[in-house]
């Protein structure tokens, strides 16, 4: 039983390490570059929501501007 046990412990061992990001990155470019760099067509649209570029200028009481929601939705986040 020992035995199995560092046999498992060598395998775990061997693939959180190079195979394990090989298969994250690539993971992540595939399905990138399967989406027609779908995340990526549309960030300047989304930085000029963010700045302010469609906002109205009438604002009513309670009002958020687009970077204040952003900014509200980061700050409850934890990071650890």
């Amino acid at each position: 039983m020992n035995e199995l046990t560092n046999i498992l412990g060598q395998i775990a061992a061997f693939m959180w390490g190079l195979p394990l990001v090989i298969l994250l990155v690539g993971g992540g470019l595939f399905f990138v570059f399967h989406s027609r760099l779908l995340p990526y067509r549309h960030f300047k649209h989304a930085v000029d929501i963010t700045s302010g570029k469609f906002s109205k200028e009438e604002k009513a009481e309670g009002d958020l501007t687009h970077f204040q929601a952003l900014m509200v939705a980061l700050s409850s986040t934890q990071l650890i």
